[in-house]
Parts: structure tokens; sequence; C-alpha cells
């Protein structure tokens, strides 16, 4: 009798734990309903208010980062009036620094410059090696500026901003609005945000469309894993078109527009939001050049028109005055510079120098040595040549191609020709079909870098450089003279001294600087919304639970009814043996 009971009471507990288990799966998805529907309430809540608004509270996030989608940060000390770099600041060639702070030549009485901060990759610099991102980083106290050089002078007109320590005048210079148009040429982008919280990975369709409704190009595809407040975005691009003239809207699988408040396939278009349109500026310019002393000014000279003006900052010492009733100029020797309508157009700077150019040429003559022994990485390609050999090549030997986001480095071991070299005419430079002279944006993600060797130690070159015309890019060569540039110049000079005699120099940076525009749209899944097991998501907890429960409910079932027919079969076989034992 006891061993009757005990089994009964095992069958017991059994039922009771079946019983748990399917009220747990039962009520299971129920719970993760009020969870989903809890994101839902609180997605809609961040998303803005109205449906369809000119005001974005989404920060525009642009997909081209000025300064060639690398932060340039300096990895010395950075130049500043306050902190003059200095020489005896030494960092260690194994790890370049980046430093959050973007590089400030601004002092007191100094208008303010603003270089851009995108993201540094430091390189790993086992074997000297080197990315795109920390070249660029290193070389940001002189990208602002198309010469920079202890000693200048300005044969010819150029266009780009210039550093030096002391200059003989002889044209106007200063940035135009050419230098601004070579980056804005091709770089509008119209970009899309996009927010959704729902339980199932989901493919959303967008469409760009012109100021008469039209959609243009082709239909974008965006899709976003299964999970809560998911966000990704995607961008259309241009060209040199307004973006305001553009519009964005998502659209439903016969390519329809959903407005604002549409539902579709279980789901919401809570909002859509047009940001406001940002114009950038390279990370790698500004407008204001900076000289500090003068061996000559031959004449008077303008600085060169541009928007925002240009400026002009001279040493405590120079000879600065009102010009007319509305301008400013520095006078030397007969001559002038002068900002025609801005009484702060040429100032004087603070008892710091604005730009240490001799700490900054230390910086540069340390960033050559470490870059003549740099192998070829993902983002560099470097070409390595002699001094003699490049004077005799021809036949557009140099003839390179490389990726948007690589940068070419040639190096060029000058120890062969001590004295001087010249770039040939027979082989003028070429990257991706375009030719030194004119125009470049290529220019700027060149770098030639010209040093010296000997007995396994690398040093700065200190011979002239000839024919610079004939090639592009920033060309490095810190203890250098570089003298008859032969044609128009693409890029930077970074030298002992410089002379533009026989060419223009075009200041060209790295970067770009075009419009760009955010839609943000944020979708809600619709909380009745059941998506059916094969598509995912909450659909399949609710079938897969209410099955499991109704199952183990006909076992619980049928359990309980075996156990009943037991007992009444029993009851009747007592009876019956009760019956006949009288």
């Amino acid at each position: 009798m006891k061993a009757h009971t005990h089994a009964i009471g095992r069958k017991l507990l059994c039922v009771l734990t079946a019983t748990v288990v399917a009220a747990f799966l039962i009520l299971l998805p129920f719970a993760e309903t009020v969870g989903s529907d809890a994101s839902a309430d609180t997605v809609s809540s961040e998303a803005p208010v109205s449906s369809e608004t000119s005001d974005s509270s989404e920060a525009p996030v642009s997909s081209k980062t000025p300064v060639s989608s690398e932060a340039p940060v300096s990895s010395e000390a950075p130049v500043s009036s306050e902190t003059p770099v200095s020489s005896e600041t030494p960092v260690p060639s194994e790890t370049p620094v980046s430093s959050e702070a973007p590089v400030s030549s601004k002092t007191s009485d100094s208008p303010e410059t603003t270089y851009g901060t995108p993201e540094i990759v430091a390189a790993a610099q086992t074997g000297i090696e080197f990315s795109k991102a920390d070249i660029l980083s290193r070389l940001t106290p002189v990208l602002p500026y198309a010469v920079f050089a202890d000693f200048f002078k300005l044969a010819a007109h150029m266009e780009g901003c210039i550093a030096v320590d002391c200059a003989t005048i002889n044209a106007n210079f200063g940035n135009s609005y050419e230098n601004y148009k070579t980056y804005c040429d091709s770089d509008n982008i119209v970009e899309v945000k996009k927010i959704y919280n729902g339980s199932a990975s989901k493919t959303f369709l967008f469409g760009l469309y012109d100021d008469h409704n039209e959609r243009v190009g082709d239909i974008q595809a965006l899709t976003l894993p299964m999970g809560e407040d998911y966000s990704g975005a995607l961008s259309f691009d241009v060209g040199s078109e307004d973006v305001g003239d553009y519009a964005v809207n998502e659209l439903d699988s016969g390519e329809e527009i959903i407005h604002a408040g549409d539902s579709f396939d279980g789901f919401e278009l809570a909002s859509r939001t047009k940001g406001e349109k940002q114009t950038g500026t390279p990370a790698a310019m500004n407008d204001i050049s900076y000289i500090k002393g003068f061996h000559a000014i031959n004449g008077t000279f303008p600085l060169n028109t541009a928007d925002p003006s240009n400026k002009l900052i001279v040493g405590s010492k120079c000879d600065v005055r009102g010009y007319q009733s509305t301008g400013s100029c520095v006078m030397y020797g007969g001559g002038s510079i002068y900002s025609p309508n801005d009484p702060e157009g040429v100032i004087k700077e603070s008892s710091s120098p604005y730009v240490d150019i001799p700490a900054v040429l230390d910086e540069m003559d340390s960033l050559s040595e470490k870059l003549a022994q740099t192998p070829t990485t993902d983002s560099v390609v470097v070409e390595n040549y002699t001094a003699s050999k490049i004077e005799t090549l021809g036949n557009d030997q140099l003839d390179f191609t490389i990726d948007e986001n690589q940068l070419l480095l040639i190096n060029i071991d000058a120890s062969d020709r001590p004295e001087s070299f010249g770039f040939p005419s027979s082989s003028k430079l070429k990257v991706n079909g375009e030719s030194a002279g004119g125009w470049k944006k290529i220019a700027g993600n060149i770098v030639i870098n010209v040093y010296a060797k000997g007995d396994g130690a690398y040093s700065a070159y200190t011979g002239t450089i000839r024919n610079a015309g004939y090639m592009m890019g920033t060309l490095l060569a810190p203890r250098a003279t570089v003298s008859g540039i032969a044609q128009t110049y693409n890029g930077r000079m970074i030298a002992h001294s410089v002379s533009n005699d026989g060419g223009e120099i075009h200041g060209i940076a790295p970067g770009s600087a075009g419009e760009s525009i955010v839609w943000t749209f944020v979708n809600t899944e619709l909380s009745s919304a059941i998506v059916l097991p094969e598509t995912g998501g909450r659909g399949t907890s609710v079938f897969c639970g209410t099955g499991a429960g109704i199952i183990l409910l006909a076992s619980l079932f049928l359990t309980v009814y075996r156990f009943a027919s037991i007992g009444q079969k029993r009851k009747r076989s007592k009876k019956f043996s009760s019956a006949k034992n009288r």
C-alpha cells in the first residue's frame, strides 16, 4: 500500500512540474511583448515631435571627414602662440603620438583658426611602418600652408597661404576661390540616418528626390538586424549640386513613398526629419598667413580675395597701419601688403611667435628621416628612387595609380646629387591619370620626401631642388633650397628656402569641404503585430510557446484522465471481489 502511495505521489509531482513549465512558456511571449512595447515607447519619445520638420535634433554626421578621412594631429608639440613648439621636446620614433586637440597657431589678438579632428590611427612603428592617417597627423603643423620655410621669395602670383620667417614679396598671395572650389566639386552628400526598434531583421528602402519630387538615381537598401534601437546610415552623392535641392523618402516594397505616420509590413514610420545643411572646410586649410619679418616688399599688393577673407599676421616689430579708412596694411621699405576692407586683416603677433618656424622644421626633418625607411602598407604606397635615377626618367615613367583612401609616398635619396638635382620635364608626375600642373586635387594624397643617406644614417638633404613644378603633392625637404619651379606647382613646399621663379604655387591640401545634410527616419514596430514563424520575431515566440503549452496541457489532461480511469477500474474490481467473496 505504501509503495502504491509513493508511485501516485511521484506521478502527481510530474504533473505539477509539467503544469508550471506550460504556464511559463505560455506567459513568456507576453512578457516579451510588454518589453518590446516599452522599447517602442522609448524610441518614439526620443523621436522628433513633428512628423516632418525642418529642424533636426539629430546632429548631422558627414561621411566625408575633413582632412582625408583621417584626423591630422601633430605627433609633436602643437604650434601655438602660447606655447611655442620646442625642438627640445622629443617624440619617440617608435610610437607616433596623436593629439586630441587640433593644432592652433592662435594668439590672444589673432583670428581664430579651426582645423577639424577626424579619427587618427597611430602607426605601428616596428620597422618604421606608417599609415596614411599617421603621416597626415605628423604633417598637421604645415598642412594649412602652401609654403612653409625659413626664407621665401615670392616671385610670381600664388594662391595659398604661407608661413615664413623672412620674405621678399613681389606679388600677392593667400587663398582664393579656386582653393575651395578644388574641394567642393564632387563631395556634396545627402545622408540618411535610420533609427529602428524591432524584434526582427528588416530591410528598408530609400529614394532620392529632386525639387520636382522626381526620383533621382537608384533606390538604396539598408538592412538592420533584430534588436532594439538599432541605427544605420547610407548616403547619396549629388556631385556639385546643392544638397538643399534634394529630399529623401522611405519606400515600401512597391517603391511607393511611405509618409510619416503611415504603417507598412508591421511597422510605423514614426518620424522623418530634415537636418540643417552643413558646409565643411578642409581641416588642412585656413585663411591666415604668417610672415615674421621682411627682406623686401617690392610694390603694393592686396591679399587675395576669398570667402572667408584672407588675413596676415606679421612679427611684433613690423610696421602695421590702417589702410585708407576701412582696411589695414603692413609697410616695409616703401612697399605694402594690405587688406582693403578689414581693419584687422593685417595684425601683429603677440610677444610669442604665432608659428615657431624653426621648431616645426625640426619636426619635419625628423619625419623625413622616418618616412625614408617606411615600407608600403595598406594605406601608403611607397616608391623609392635616387636623385640620379629621377633625372634620367622619361616617357611618363612616373605614372601611378592609387586608391582613393591611399597616400602615395615617393622617397628620393639625393645622396648621389649632394649639390643639386632637378625633376625631368620628360616625365612629369602623373597619378590616377592627372598630370602635374594646373589645379589637381589628387596632389593632396601625395608626399615627395627628399633626404640624404650616408654610412647607414639618414639625414636632411641640404642641396638645391630644381623644376619642382613637374611634380605635385607635399614636397618634404626641410633643409633644402627649392628654386626655379618651371611651371605651376600643386600642393605645398616645406623647405629651408623657396623661390617660385617660373611658376605659380597652388595650395592643395588633403581632405574635402563639400556640403552635407542628414535626413533622419525613425521606425517603430506595431505592438499588435505578430510575425509568422518563418519570418522570425515575436510571432515565433508566441507560436512556439503557445504550441508547447497546448501539447503539455493535453498531456496533463491525458495523464489525469488515465489516473481517473485506473481509479475507477480499481473501485469496480474491489466491488466485484467483495461481491464474489460474499
